[in-house]
């Protein structure tokens, strides 16, 4: 008996260990907002945005559910250019009201009321920065929340929520961009010279939607001159042009490239000159075709190409339907 009883003993001290090692486990980590600036760089004066986004990937149901982001030094808050979207688990959006998300003493202050499991809020704040901006600007994002009653054991009461993004300043002077409502014109390195013998623009143009557009100039060298262009019996002799129109793998519209050239070349020589479009997926178009429109209207023939004389200087005009790089050849 005091052998079975010892057992016993030793039996129950064992489940006890057990289940105090279980319930002294440590939680799991504490889901984190998703922060991205778009565009990852812009260039001083110009404005960035973020791309602020929040699952609900838990059981339990948010009564309500608060955003707050408190402005830093050197950026003015302009208000939303997307959202307050509310995503349920089988991608339907919802928006939300506009009045959702208001400026509060030049900070972002927002009410989503409820966030039920399995669902996502999402915004896109936009920030302007100073002519004089460089370095990074940290921009902290906090969702709050409260729970309800009948979600159960386990709720959740005062949760916050919390992810960094910056805002990036490129002082370069081959970087143009930034977060444009409008379709305004950017330009690197307007002034060709010797010294500075291409630069690169994206003129304005009626089907822009708003959103982020970078161009910039990069170096031969950066990059490898696609094996397309010598079975074309070519070779890349350009910097390279980068450029990004709103984030988009894919412009139905089209829209214009510029590149100037700091030459002026006969007709015969300018419409050898053929261009290489290295697109952001990695795939690669050789623009051979000339324009069958040059009045500034979107051609029918993309990718394409044609070219004028600007005094001294050749602007070639490049008509494409999504982002990546151009050199010519």
């Amino acid at each position: 008996m005091r052998a079975l009883a010892s057992l016993c003993i030793t039996l129950s001290l064992t489940i006890t260990a057990l289940a105090a090692s279980v319930s002294a486990a440590p939680p799991g980590p504490k889901p984190a907002p998703t922060v991205t600036a778009v565009p990852a760089e812009i260039a001083p004066g110009n404005a960035g945005a973020f791309d602020v986004s929040f699952e609900n990937a838990g059981s339990s149901n948010y009564s309500q559910f608060f955003l707050d982001a408190d402005t830093p030094a050197g950026l003015t808050f302009q208000g939303l250019v997307a959202g307050p979207t509310l995503i349920s688990p089988t991608n339907v959006e919802t928006q939300l009201p506009a009045s959702s998300c208001v400026s509060n003493a030049g900070d972002l202050d927002c009410a989503f009321g409820p966030l039920n499991a399995g669902y996502t809020i999402y915004v896109r704040p936009l920030y302007d920065t100073n002519e004089n901006a460089s370095g990074s600007y940290p921009v902290t994002f906090i969702f709050t929340s409260t729970g309800t009653a009948s979600d159960g054991p386990g709720r959740s009461h005062g949760d916050d929520f919390k992810n960094t993004g910056s805002i990036t300043i490129n002082t370069d002077d081959d970087f143009d961009g930034g977060y444009f409502l409008t379709p305004t014109p950017i330009e690197t390195n307007p002034s060709l010279s010797r010294r500075n013998q291409q630069s690169t623009s994206i003129p304005a143009f009626a089907n822009f939607n708003g959103g982020p557009l970078t161009a910039e100039e990069a170096p031969l060298s950066d990059f490898t001159c696609p094996s397309a262009v010598a079975a074309d019996g070519g070779a890349c002799f350009t910097q390279w042009s980068v450029i990004n129109v709103d984030e988009a793998t894919f412009y139905g519209t089209g829209f214009e490239v510029i590149i100037g050239l700091d030459s002026t070349l006969a007709s015969g020589q300018v419409n050898a000159i053929k261009f290489v479009h290295v697109k952001d997926d990695g795939t690669v178009e050789l623009v051979k075709n000339l324009c069958n429109d040059t009045t500034g209207a979107a051609p029918t023939n993309m990718p394409c190409r044609y070219f004028t004389s600007d005094g001294g200087d050749t602007l070639a005009h490049i008509w494409l339907q999504g982002n990546g790089r151009l050199s010519g050849y």
